[in-house]
């Protein structure tokens, strides 16, 4: 396979049947024939959540930012599916850019404010 990690966001992800037990908190995920193979049973799971039949850089953005829809879909933790995705990512770090799998952490905003800051600074109220 041409290592070139810009190009390999394209491979598709597709389903495969297998034989092996399946465990809570690895996705099962292979490189076979240019394309990133799940157990079926997995990919159909996530299939309906619009995981699956994508390209990797769908996919990886998909399980690397929403753990808890991945631990629904699939009846784990959201810790489990967290220790997944990490785990995908030290697999597959010669095949895909660092930048994509390991994004670098920013600062958030401001945001909402909390209740209890409504309460006590001037000008908020809470109804």
């Amino acid at each position: 396979m041409n290592l070139n990690p810009n190009r390999n966001l394209d491979i598709l992800v597709v389903g495969v049947e297998r034989t092996e037990k399946l465990e809570k908190g690895n996705l099962g995920v292979r490189l076979e024939n240019e394309r990133l193979e799940l157990p079926l049973q997995y990919f159909c799971l996530l299939q309906e959540y619009g995981v699956c039949g994508s390209k990797a850089i769908e996919f990886i953005s998909y399980i690397q930012c929403s753990p808890s829809a991945i631990a629904l879909a699939l009846g784990w933790s959201p810790q489990q599916a967290i220790a997944a995705y990490q785990l995908f990512a030290t697999q597959f770090k010669e095949i895909f850019p660092e930048s994509i799998l390991r994004p670098p952490k920013f600062e958030r905003g401001a945001g909402a404010i909390p209740p209890e800051d409504c309460e006590t600074k001037p000008g908020y109220q809470v109804e």
